[in-house]
Formats: C-alpha cells, sequence, structure tokens
C-alpha cells in the first residue's frame, strides 16, 4: 500500500512541477506577441494598434512609435499623418498616453510650429540664464521637426515655415539676450 501512495506522491509532484514549468515558458510567449512582425507600413500600424488593447503588450509604445517612425522614413508621404495620429488616438483611447501627450507629439513631429517650446519660455530675460539650455532645445526640436516634416511625410513646405519660425525666434531671443547683458 505504501508503495502505490509513493508512487501516487511522485507522479503528482511530477506533474505540479511539469506544470509550473509549462506555465513559466508561457510568459515569454505573450510578451513575444507584443513584437512587430509586419514589413508592410500600414499592416504595421495596424498590428501595434491591435496590440495596444492587451495590458502586457502596453509597455511596448515607445518602441512602437520608433520602429513606426523608422518604417515610414522609408516611405514618406502625407498618408503617414493619418496613420500617426491614429496610431496616438488608439494610444489615447487604451489610456497609454494622454491626450496632452499625444498632441504634443504629434506637434513635435508633424506640425511647423514649436507650441510647446514657445509655453514653457518667454523671451525675457529671467530665460538668458538657461540660455544654452533652451538653444539646446530649440536644436533638438528642428532635429524632430526634419525626422516628422521632411522624412516622414516628405512635406518640405511644413519643414521650410518650421526653419522660418526657428529662424526668427533664435533672432528674438539672441536680441532679448543681448539687451538683458547691457
Amino acid at each position: 500500500m505504501d508503495f502505490i501512495e509513493d508512487r501516487q506522491m511522485k507522479i503528482l509532484l511530477l506533474t505540479a512541477l511539469l506544470t509550473s514549468i509549462t506555465a513559466c515558458t508561457t510568459v515569454p510567449q505573450k510578451q513575444a506577441s507584443c513584437n512587430l512582425h509586419n514589413t508592410n507600413l500600414t499592416d504595421l500600424f495596424t498590428q501595434a494598434e491591435s496590440n495596444l488593447q492587451y495590458t502586457y503588450c502596453q509597455y511596448a509604445f515607445d518602441d512602437y512609435q520608433q520602429q513606426l517612425m523608422s518604417k515610414a522614413k522609408g516611405e514618406p508621404g502625407m498618408a503617414n499623418r493619418k496613420l500617426f495620429t491614429h496610431f496616438y488616438e488608439t494610444a489615447v483611447n487604451q489610456s497609454v498616453i494622454s491626450k496632452l501627450d499625444a498632441k504634443k507629439t504629434l506637434t513635435r513631429y508633424f506640425s511647423p510650429r514649436f507650441s510647446d517650446l514657445l509655453t514653457k519660455h518667454q523671451a525675457n530675460c529671467g530665460l538668458s540664464k538657461e540660455q544654452d539650455k533652451f538653444f539646446s532645445s530649440m536644436q533638438i526640436a528642428m532635429q524632430n521637426k526634419r525626422e516628422g516634416l521632411i522624412e516622414i511625410l516628405g512635406d518640405t513646405q511644413s519643414y521650410n515655415q518650421a526653419a522660418a519660425l526657428y529662424d526668427d525666434f533664435i533672432f528674438v531671443l539672441a536680441v532679448t539676450f543681448d539687451t538683458c547683458r547691457s
């Protein structure tokens, strides 16, 4: 009788061990399904948006954004604006990012305006203390505009508009800072 009980106990332990090993191997499979696999740009957006419905894939939002931007650079066109807008709307609807973050990101890359920088900083003498930091931020903003407007959308007209606004703002700041030093 003890032999049968020992055997049943061993089978039970072996089953529990195999079940726990199987359970551990299924977690990476869920994470692996968060990867984007499509080569077609539109399908890549669709897959990223679909993945965002799963909470275990939402951590990959920033990676999705970078992959989509990289892929869109290879296929620049104005249609990409709609694809990115829909991607950010999906992220907002899935509570991955806020509406404000979506708007800021769309403006950062796909609009000639510099609203987020200009609302933080006004041309005054107090800003002159952070002049180098601000000019560095403006250069990064122009790089983002180049990436979004030229490389992803192929919109040179909007990029030229952004460059003109940039030049005007830099000029106003330089004059302001010179006046503050006097």
